[in-house]
C-alpha cells in the first residue's frame, strides 16, 4: 500500500514538472526577479525632436504612429518654485481661471478634446488631447496661445475662485491630510526659500489678489521664462512648428522672447553631474527641525521623517530612487507581519537645487514608537557596510523604478508631460535607453554609499500630527541617524 502511493506521488510529480513549461499560466513566471534587455524595445521607439525657434521658442514632439488621440500644450517654466513670494496663491490661482471666459473648454470639448491645466513647484502647463488632426491640431494650439495673450476671466470669477481655494486650504488643515504634512515639511525644511512656501500661497496673498495682479502674472511668465511647445501622437513636427512659428511671430512677439531667460538651458544641460558643478541661485537650503501638532482627537497619528535629497541635476538621484522603492518595500513587509501601521511609504522629491528624501506613516497612536524605531533601524541599515542587500532584492528595486517610469507612457497626455518636464529640467529629454542603462548601472556598494551620503550622520524635519504621546523625540530620531 505505501509503494503503491509512493509511485503515485511521483507520478504526479513528475506529470506537473514535465507539463509546467507549457502551461500559459506558469510560462513567464518565476520565484526570482530577473534582468531584462531593453535595447530591442527602446531601439525601434521614434526620437524626441526638439527645434529652437530664432526667437527662443521651443518645440518638442514625440511620434507615436500607433496612438489614436494627440496631446498639444505649452509648458513655462519655472512654475512657482522661483517664482517671486508676491506672487505665491497667485501661481495656483491662475490654474483655476485660465480658461474662465474663453470658451475655449466648450469649442474643444465640441471637437472631442478635453482641456488640462497644471501647476506646480517645476511648471505650469495647459494641454489638449483628443482624436485631433490637420486643422483640428491647428485650432487646439491657437486657442491655448490666445488664453495666454487674451484672458477673459472676470472679478467675480475671481471672487468665487478664491473663496473656493480658502476654503479648500482651512479643510485641509482640519482634517490633517497627507498633502497638509508634506506641505509642512517643505515649509520648515526649507525656511526662507522659495521651495518652502506652498504653491496655493500664504491667506493673505490669495486674499488680496486683485485681476490686474493676475495679469501682471501672466505677462511675467510670457516674457522672462522659457517657454515651450510640447506635441505628442500622431503629429509631423515640421506642421508643429510652422504653427508654432506663425502664432508667435506676430507683431511684438519678438521683442518679448527676445528677454527669455537662458538659466534653464545653460545648467541643467546633462542629466549625471556632481553636485560640485551644481549652480544656482537662492537655493534652497535644507535645515533640521520638528513640527508637532497634538491632537487627541484623531483617531490616527502621523508622521514625516525627511533627509536633505538629491536635485534633478545630481546624478545620486537615481540611486535614491532605487533606495526608494527598497526601503517601501522592506517596511511593507514588516509593518504588515507586526500590525504597526495603516498606511507608510517612501518618498524622493527632486528640484532644481535641492530635494527631499524619506518615510511617511499613518498609525494608532500606540504604535508609534515601535514604528519610528523600525524606520530609522531600516534606514541606517542601508548605511552599513555589514548590512546583506541580495542581488535579488537590487533587481526587484530597479524593476520597479523602470516600471514607474514606463507607466502611463501610452497615454500622449503622459508622454507629453514627460517631455514638457524634462527639457525644462535639463534643456533635452533623457532617451529611456540611457536612463536604463544608469538605472543597471547602480549596484550593492553604490546604494550603500549613497544612503550614508545622505543618511548616515544627517540632519532630519520631522512633522507630525495626531496624538503624539508615543512619538520619540527630535534628539531620539537624530542620534539613531
Amino acid at each position: 500500500m505505501l509503494k503503491h502511493h509512493l509511485k503515485l506521488v511521483l507520478r504526479r510529480r513528475a506529470f506537473w514538472t514535465a507539463a509546467a513549461p507549457s502551461s500559459p499560466f506558469t510560462k513567464y513566471s518565476e520565484n526570482y526577479p530577473s534582468k531584462i534587455d531593453y535595447k530591442v524595445l527602446f531601439s525601434s521607439l521614434p526620437p524626441t525632436q526638439l527645434t529652437r525657434l530664432p526667437n527662443r521658442l521651443r518645440v518638442a514632439t514625440q511620434l507615436l504612429p500607433t496612438n489614436n488621440t494627440t496631446t498639444v500644450g505649452i509648458w513655462v517654466d519655472p512654475g512657482s518654485y522661483v517664482a517671486s513670494l508676491k506672487w505665491k496663491g497667485i501661481h495656483h490661482l491662475l490654474e483655476r481661471l485660465i480658461f474662465k471666459g474663453t470658451g475655449v473648454e466648450e469649442k474643444i470639448e465640441m471637437m472631442g478634446g478635453k482641456l488640462v491645466a497644471q501647476t506646480s513647484f517645476k511648471q505650469i502647463s495647459i494641454q489638449a488631447t483628443g482624436l485631433l488632426s490637420g486643422e483640428d491640431l491647428f485650432r487646439p494650439l491657437k486657442f491655448l496661445f490666445s488664453v495666454l495673450e487674451n484672458p477673459k476671466f472676470t472679478d467675480q470669477d475671481i471672487d468665487r475662485e478664491l473663496a473656493l481655494l480658502l476654503r479648500e486650504r482651512h479643510e485641509a488643515e482640519d482634517k490633517l491630510t497627507k498633502d497638509f504634512i508634506l506641505e509642512n515639511l517643505h515649509a520648515n525644511s526649507f525656511q526662507n526659500s522659495d521651495v518652502g512656501i506652498s504653491i496655493f500661497g500664504s491667506a493673505s496673498n490669495i486674499r488680496t489678489a486683485t485681476k490686474q495682479d493676475i495679469f501682471n502674472y501672466m505677462s511675467e511668465l510670457t516674457t522672462d521664462r522659457m517657454v515651450l511647445v510640447v506635441a505628442g501622437g500622431g503629429i509631423c513636427h515640421e506642421e508643429i512648428v510652422g504653427q508654432a512659428k506663425f502664432l508667435f511671430n506676430k507683431p511684438g512677439r519678438e521683442v518679448i522672447l527676445k528677454k527669455v531667460i537662458k538659466h534653464g538651458e545653460d545648467i541643467y544641460t546633462k542629466l549625471l553631474r556632481s553636485p560640485k558643478e551644481i549652480f544656482s541661485t537662492g537655493s534652497a537650503i535644507f535645515k533640521g527641525c520638528e513640527v508637532r501638532i497634538d491632537d487627541c482627537n484623531q483617531v490616527l497619528a502621523q508622521f514625516a521623517i525627511a533627509f536633505n535629497g538629491a536635485c534633478r541635476a545630481d546624478y545620486n538621484c537615481i540611486p535614491l530612487m532605487i533606495i526608494k522603492e527598497m526601503l517601501s518595500s522592506t517596511l511593507l513587509a514588516r509593518i504588515g507581519s507586526n500590525q504597526l501601521a495603516q498606511s507608510m511609504g517612501a518618498f524622493n522629491t527632486n528640484y532644481k537645487d535641492s530635494g527631499l528624501f524619506g518615510v511617511y506613516a499613518l498609525a494608532m497612536p500606540d504604535c508609534l514608537g515601535d514604528l519610528a524605531c523600525l524606520v530609522m533601524l531600516e534606514l541606517t541599515k542601508l548605511c552599513s557596510k555589514r548590512s546583506v542587500i541580495s542581488e535579488d532584492e537590487l533587481v526587484r528595486a530597479r524593476n520597479k523604478v523602470k516600471a514607474t517610469l514606463l507607466r502611463d507612457m501610452d497615454k500622449t497626455s503622459c508622454v507629453a508631460e514627460d517631455i514638457g518636464r524634462q527639457i525644462l529640467a535639463h534643456g533635452r529629454r533623457i532617451t529611456y535607453a540611457e536612463l536604463f542603462a544608469s538605472i543597471d548601472a547602480v549596484d550593492v556598494e553604490k546604494i550603500k554609499k549613497v544612503a550614508s551620503l545622505f543618511i548616515n550622520d544627517k540632519d532630519i524635519a520631522i512633522v507630525a500630527a495626531g496624538c503624539l504621546q508615543g512619538l520619540p523625540d527630535y534628539n531620539w530620531l537624530r542620534r539613531r541617524t
